[in-house]
């Protein structure tokens, strides 16, 4: 997340109360958040400067990142 969007912040927060399956949210925290929205409270900007438009252009460079830095990742022993 970091290298394509070039966030000096990634949060990474784990749901699984309210449904029976894993869910997980991971958004990049740029410079421009203010304090009071950082952290948990990040969660906010979600109804307060959702732009679901801009999130779909990220998807390519996410992938392209995600699949370079798995590609170069050093497998667990078994």
């Amino acid at each position: 997340m970091a290298e394509a969007t070039g966030a000096p912040a990634t949060y990474l927060m784990v749901f699984g109360e309210n449904h029976p399956h894993f869910h997980v949210l991971v958004t990049p925290r740029g410079e421009d958040v203010p304090a009071d929205r950082r952290s948990g409270n990040i969660l906010r900007l979600a109804t307060e400067h959702a732009d679901p438009e801009a999130a779909a252009r990220l998807v390519p460079e996410v992938r392209r990142a995600y699949e370079r830095l798995a590609a170069a990742a050093v497998p667990l022993p078994s």
